[in-house]
This record gives structure tokens, sequence and C-alpha cells, in this order.
């Protein structure tokens, strides 16, 4: 409306105070090296496996995922012998604007990921159990479990 067309935007949430300037030009540098790729989404490998999540059906306990071979389904695998998974993070998205033209999605159809380091892409300032990046070391929040102060640092 005003004149001016963009090939490329991005998306940067407040929800992610964490996120540098060096994040966004990581990230930048990764989408603009690829001109075959819709958008650019901030990942981080997830912590809690679908494969090892249920759903309820009445009185019963269904896997959301029910793969893995007949003899040892996912949902009773180590963690460490599932495929990774990663999850997306409010951290940072950068698209071509003609996805949204033309597919009325932000995502597109080729997605390529940017992985986030430590706090800059967590998926929450603070996670379920109170723990913040800001604030959360074993020393100073010893209810915190050991991975807390190594996941923020």
């Amino acid at each position: 409306q005003q004149g001016e067309a963009f090939d490329c935007f991005a998306l940067l949430r407040p929800t992610s105070p964490f996120r540098t300037a060096a994040t966004i030009r990581r990230a930048w540098d990764q989408f603009s090296a690829d001109s075959a790729v819709d958008s650019l989404r901030a990942v981080e490998k997830c912590t809690e496996h679908p494969g090892k999540m249920w759903v309820i059906r009445g009185h019963r306990l269904l896997p959301l995922l029910p793969f893995g071979p007949a003899s040892q389904p996912w949902h009773s695998t180590p963690y460490q012998a599932l495929p990774e998974v990663y999850i997306q993070n409010a951290s940072l998205e950068i698209a071509r604007t003609r996805v949204v033209m033309q597919g009325r999605t932000i995502a597109g159809e080729t997605v390529m990921p940017f992985l986030t380091d430590a706090a800059e892409g967590s998926t929450s300032t603070t996670n379920r159990i109170g723990c913040s990046p800001s604030t959360c070391s074993r020393r100073a929040r010893p209810c915190c479990p050991s991975w807390v102060g190594r996941r923020f640092q």
C-alpha cells in the first residue's frame, strides 16, 4: 500500500528475549544462501519425544505415534535409540513474501531448519518447573534439575 515491495520478511517474537543480533544474522545468512527454500524456522532438539506420548480414549491409553517394530514400539524404546525429533520454538522465522501471497501460509512447502543454541531459541523463557534462563543456576536455585543450568548457560 505504501509502494514498497519486499522479497522476504522475518517474525521475531518477544517470547525469545535471549535471541541476539548475531542469531538473526546467522539465520539470515543460512536462509539467503539457499534460494530453493520457502522459509526458515528456528528449532531445537525436543527433550520429550513424541514417540513416548499418549492419548486417552475412554478408559484406554493409546500411543500418540504408533511407530516402531511390533517387538519394541517407540513408547518402549530408550530415548537415545529413537530418531532425533525437533520442536519449533518462538525464536524466529524468515520467509519469502511470495509464499504468503501465493500459498497463504508463512511456512510454504520447503522449510529450512535453523538450529538455535542454548537459550537463544528456548521454547519458553520459563520452563515447566519455573526456572528461567535469566535466573536459574544450580547454585542459585538448587531445586532445578541439573540440566537446567547447562541448558541456559
